[in-house]
């Protein structure tokens, strides 16, 4: 459940990680794996499966929350969102679907 407090942008992000990250996965899902919060070898934590129903909601979610999953505050953050989201569009060719 979502922390109440949050504002309504941050709580839509929140909930939109929660059920990608808690998803049973099924055969035609699309999904990808991040780190919780860095990659191990700079003292981070574990990798994290987060799945979707279709490979246009996966491609949805990284263009709107993918800088949500690690934010900071030193960035441009919509030159950066801008250039995330036309870097999705660029490779979404080559997203594979989960098998089996």
């Amino acid at each position: 459940m979502p922390n109440q407090n949050l504002s309504e942008p941050d709580a839509v992000v929140v909930a939109a990680i929660e059920e990608a990250a808690t998803r049973e996965p099924q055969p035609t899902d699309y999904g990808f794996c991040a780190y919780g919060d860095a990659h191990p070898s700079t003292g981070g934590g574990s990798l994290w499966f987060h799945w979707f129903k279709d490979k246009d909601t996966l491609l949805d979610f990284l263009r709107k929350h993918s800088l949500f999953l690690y934010p900071t505050s030193h960035i441009d953050f919509p030159s950066t969102l801008g250039a995330v989201s036309n870097a999705v569009d660029a490779n979404a060719g080559y997203l594979l679907r989960r098998s089996g």
